[in-house]
């Protein structure tokens, strides 16, 4: 339609614009008109005809645009659909694994819960614990305070008796002199009798040559008839003679020995008083010992008497080419009245270093066959007091240390100590002081299993730390 409006318009201005033309040219410019209107409209014809199509080709475009469109929506939403598929699968593995997580959250939660009452109940235990050591510390201080009160009896009982062995010793050192003293005035008595009889004779012979007129000379020559030397010269070289001398080169002491305990390499053989008396006989290197405990209480029913005999030689002497180096070999007789016998032979080296160590080792060749080994430390102080002049107090210190071998052990210690085990472990300290020819040595002793598996087979388990009295004397002649 605008298409022909145009042409209208356009006819309309050409018409005006040749009005003044002739009727020819007029005719024929309308002949041409029609025609170019013709042409015209059959153009318009056409153009609508091409815009009807072209409107056609656009609403079939636009239905293809818009068809296309909604295709690529739908696959959009298809896609956006899958991707939120994905999502929700991505969202849906992260919500199990949180599941998971707080799953595993509670359960740590419920042990740490479970964690924390054990350890409050722990801690309940221990706080439990500690009162009963606390209770524990304060009897074993009151047990302490009432031992304190015993070791200070004992020891005023051991001054008491100490002063009671002084004057036991002061009275039989008196009674002993006694029957000396009666023979020395016996002596005296008859070396006074002798001399009271040579005076009178001395005077009759005098009175005699008095008589017969003899000289002064005669008289004095008379004199020299009687001894140089008068008997009681003798006599006081009788009286200074010691009654029993051994040959030179020959020893021979005894001594006596009284223990709150009898403690033998970490064993309690007796867990009351004892009395162990011996004696040795020495020549050169050459000793001979004879050892014994008896037993002076009734508490393994064998109150009053003897338990142990020991029988033991023995060679010592210095290891040749080897300076400081002393040696000592010997044999060991254990003899028993109620169990089996058992003999022992032994090496021993000593070392002339400080604190004088050394090492024995002792081989059971009889009952047990087994191996002991003992190290053993020492240190002697020749003076640290004074009981009078003369009299001075020493202070010997030792300590050893017992190893057994497996045979050793599971014979002596039963069949649950059946390896090699350090055994026993012991420290001495005596006092030893010399009194009228007397070695006296008060001591304090200790001992303790060093092992486990030997103090669980001891028979008193719970008291496997000792600590006793002793007291020593000893007379060589």
């Amino acid at each position: 339609m605008k298409i022909l409006l145009i042409a209208a318009v356009f006819l309309s201005a050409a018409s005006s614009s040749q009005a003044d033309d002739s009727l020819e040219e007029k005719l024929a410019k309308l002949e041409a008109a029609s025609k170019a209107k013709q042409s015209n409209q059959k153009s318009v014809d056409k153009t609508e005809a091409i815009a009807a199509k072209n409107s056609n080709s656009a609403k079939t475009l636009a239905e293809r645009i818009a068809r296309k469109t909604l295709a690529e929506r739908i696959d959009e939403l298809e896609a956006q659909q899958k991707s939120m598929q994905q999502t929700n699968k991505g969202t849906d593995a992260r919500v199990y694994e949180l599941g998971r997580k707080l799953q595993a959250l509670k359960t740590q939660s419920f042990k740490q819960q479970q964690t924390n009452e054990a350890v409050i109940g722990k801690i309940d235990e221990l706080k439990n614990q500690q009162d009963e050591l606390k209770a524990q510390q304060k009897s074993l201080q009151q047990t302490n305070k009432g031992t304190d009160a015993r070791f200070y009896k004992l020891g005023r009982k051991f001054q008491a008796l100490e002063t009671q062995f002084k004057q036991q010793q002061t009275n039989e050192a008196l009674t002993g002199r006694i029957p000396e003293l009666e023979r020395k005035v016996g002596v005296l008595e008859n070396q006074s009798e002798l001399l009271q009889a040579n005076r009178e004779s001395y005077s009759k012979a005098v009175n005699k040559e008095s008589r017969l007129n003899h000289s002064t000379v005669a008289i004095e020559a008379g004199a020299n008839k009687f001894p140089v030397e008068p008997p009681v010269i003798k006599a006081t070289k009788l009286l200074s003679t010691p009654p029993f001398q051994l040959p030179d080169g020959v020893g021979f002491e005894v001594t006596a020995d009284y223990f709150g305990k009898y403690i033998w390499r970490g064993q309690n053989l007796s867990d009351d008083p004892v009395f162990q008396p011996g004696a040795t006989l020495t020549m050169g290197g050459l000793t001979a010992g004879f050892w014994s405990n008896l037993e002076t209480t009734s508490i393994n029913k064998e109150g009053g008497e003897f338990t142990e005999f020991d029988w033991s030689l023995d060679y010592s002497g210095d290891v040749p080419f080897v300076n400081g180096v002393g040696y000592s070999v010997g044999v060991i007789n254990y003899k028993f009245p109620s169990i089996e016998d058992t003999t022992e032979v032994y090496l021993g080296f000593g070392f002339d270093l400080p604190l004088s160590p050394s090492v024995t080792v002792y081989w059971d060749v009889d009952e047990i066959k087994g191996t002991y080994a003992s190290a053993g430390l020492g240190h002697s102080i020749e003076n640290i007091a004074e009981l009078g002049p003369d009299m001075p107090v020493g202070m010997d210190i030792g300590l050893s240390l017992g190893l057994g071998s497996a045979s050793y052990n599971k014979g002596y210690w039963g069949p649950t100590v059946n390896s090699a085990k350090f055994n026993d472990l012991a420290l001495s300290v005596s006092f030893p002081v010399e009194v009228r020819g007397w070695s006296v040595a008060p001591s304090l002793n200790y001992v303790t299993l060093v092992n486990g598996k030997v103090r669980d087979s001891d028979a008193f388990r719970s008291e496997s730390d000792y600590f006793f009295l002793g007291f020593s004397i000893a007379k060589g002649f």
